[in-house]
């Protein structure tokens, strides 16, 4: 591996830097104009719609650092996964100009694609000096076109992986200028940027074992490598992660790193196998999903994958110039792999977006040394302008409404509540409800398992509610009702159905029945005790009001605490026989 010796980002070439830099980006926008269009989707709808509180107030900033993601979002609860103070920060600084239009946000996924495409552009120039310049610009156009890429740009919420690819090329690139000038500067800049990777994403732990190779690399000795250097980075990891687990309350969900079964190591080879497979051979790549019943990878896509991954480390042993490409490429999907292993976590195609910066890397200097012929550079080109065309005619369009969303999810997930219930929310939309009822009712014959199934009855039995169908709403309920883990649901719909119906006594059953399977369920405590109070029952009302003060309240509950002290004191100021 030759290495550059001057500056990291160097300007030798036909094409100035800057001329580059607006090149990419205009491809960037080209490819992924399409997403322009695109609407809020899925998690998008947590983090970003109604959401000013958390992300349009400069004194929540601090909190972003000191809670999980999921503690920031339009309905706040306990987040025991995610931790990325960064990646909210981003979202803080956006949303001062973005507000609640997508068009901005989509704006600013490619704004950061295109910068990590002229990363990869400076990359490829630091590692093959000796190359050409068209090489280097043709890598970082894989990178940007390549279709594994579509899903961390055209979703919103994939943003994350486009915010660590900046941070962790750019520490990469700072670490290397370091070596290069010796200027202390660059070492400093390169921790920072790591600091801000780790605290963006996971993933960036695996700049240590990258940066190890890349000296080896330089010095072909472990006796050699700057042992010193690589402190500063140990100790930001530490740091790290010491304050993941004390936000977080723990790592692996409280999972044992070292119980497993053999589905789940099966899980982990088909996940890395079906990686491997869609970063060479993109033609299906599959979308976040969970391990289903027999798995979702084929049977290509497995044998594909293993292949892959065994030519790839005989390529790590036997060349050399490939083993920071292949680093680059292999350790990120470390972390999603571990979780798979333990069963969670789960698969997702925009955690192949940094190893898609280690594919480019890789694949440069067969491009410099082939693109000399004009018929391998007609080959070349015409194979960027076919992923680009099949980023934009298959890709792209899946992020633009929960229609398209919802098909991508099903097709290979069949079995996902989400993605029926965001393929019903676009019809009811668009007002044609009979539709919607046909998708939920179809979901209900594909879903497989009890979490699911209750999502779906929900959404069937408020949907029916709405038409002021209340007796198939209550079907729908009592279903639920059925299912013990989530009987307090289905006993509050009931009870809820029956009122509507003008079955108070039932009704109030109802409301005990569900308070029984969970003594602390909001909805059927402040429900009872309002249908107690026009029923004439002021005892009972009482009993449950006094019930609702104890528990922990939202804010958007504060209304309901306002009325049941407002009760109590009128009732506590009663004479006893009024009290009845």
């Amino acid at each position: 591996m030759t290495i550059h010796s001057r500056l990291a980002f160097p300007t030798d070439g036909h094409v100035s830097n800057f001329i580059v830099f607006s090149g990419l980006m205009l491809l960037t926008f080209i490819v992924y104009a399409g997403v322009l269009q695109g609407k809020f989707i899925s998690d998008d709808l947590a983090m970003f719609v109604n959401n000013a509180a958390n992300l349009g107030d400069a004194t929540k900033i601090a909190s972003y650092f000191s809670a999980g993601v999921w503690n920031h979002v339009n309905e706040p609860h306990a987040d025991a996964s995610l931790y990325r103070p960064m990646w909210l920060l981003w979202n803080y600084l956006v949303y001062q100009f973005a507000g609640e239009q997508p068009l901005y946000w989509h704006i600013s996924s490619l704004l950061l694609h295109a910068m990590n495409g002229f990363l990869v552009y400076l990359l490829v120039a630091q590692m093959f000096p000796a190359g050409g310049q068209l090489a280097r610009i043709l890598s970082a156009v894989l990178f940007l076109v390549h279709p594994v890429a579509s899903q961390a740009v055209s979703w919103i919420s994939g943003s994350p992986d486009l915010l660590l690819c900046l941070f962790f090329l750019g520490s990469l690139l700072s670490y290397i200028t370091y070596h290069n000038t010796k200027s202390i500067v660059w070492y400093v800049i390169s921790l920072l940027l790591f600091g801000s990777a780790v605290l963006t994403k996971e993933p960036a732990l695996a700049l240590l074992p990258i940066l190890l190779v890349y000296d080896y690399g330089r010095q072909k000795n472990l006796k050699l490598l700057p042992w010193k250097l690589y402190l500063g980075y140990i100790i930001v990891a530490l740091s790290y992660l010491v304050t993941r687990s004390v936000v977080l309350q723990g790592v692996l969900d409280g999972a044992s790193p070292w119980q497993f079964t053999l589905d789940d190591f099966y899980r982990s080879v088909e996940y890395a196998a079906t990686y491997f497979r869609s970063l060479v051979l993109p033609y299906s790549i599959p979308f976040t999903m969970r391990h289903v019943p027999g798995g979702f990878a084929s049977w290509f896509d497995i044998v594909a994958g293993v292949s892959i991954i065994a030519a790839a480390l005989v390529l790590f042993i036997r060349q050399n110039s490939s083993r920071l490409a292949l680093t680059i490429i292999i350790t990120p999907l470390a972390i999603p792999l571990i979780l798979a292993f333990h069963n969670l976590g789960l698969f997702a195609a925009r955690f192949l977006y940094v190893p898609l910066a280690g594919l480019a890397l890789l694949v440069a200097p067969t491009m410099d040394k082939y693109v000399q012929s004009r018929f391998a550079y007609g080959a070349v080109v015409s194979g960027l302008i076919l992923l680009s065309v099949f980023t934009i005619t298959v890709h792209v369009p899946h992020w633009r409404d929960y229609r398209n969303w919802a098909n991508y999810v099903l097709k290979y997930d069949g079995s996902y509540a989400a993605g029926w219930v965001e393929l019903a929310k676009y019809h009811l939309d668009r007002k044609e409800q009979d539709t919607a009822l046909e998708v939920y009712q179809r979901a209900l014959s594909n879903v497989t398992n009890p979490d699911d199934e209750v999502v779906i009855r929900e959404n069937l039995a408020l949907l029916y509610a709405g038409q002021g169908k209340y007796e198939q709403s209550l079907i729908e309920y009592q279903q639920i009702a059925n299912i013990s883990k989530y009987s307090y649901i289905g006993w509050t719909g009931v009870g809820n159905s029956l009122w509507m119906l003008k079955r108070n006594d039932e009704a109030l059953t109802a409301y005990r029945n569900a308070m029984k399977s969970n003594p602390g369920h909001f909805d059927a405590i402040y429900n009872y005790a309002l249908l107690s109070e026009s029923a004439n029952q002021p005892g009972q009302a009482a009993w449950a009001y006094r019930k609702l003060l104890t528990l922990p309240l939202k804010p958007t509950q504060n209304s309901a605490a306002r009325r049941a002290q407002n009760f109590l004191r009128r009732y506590e100021g009663q004479t006893p026989g009024d009290q009845r």
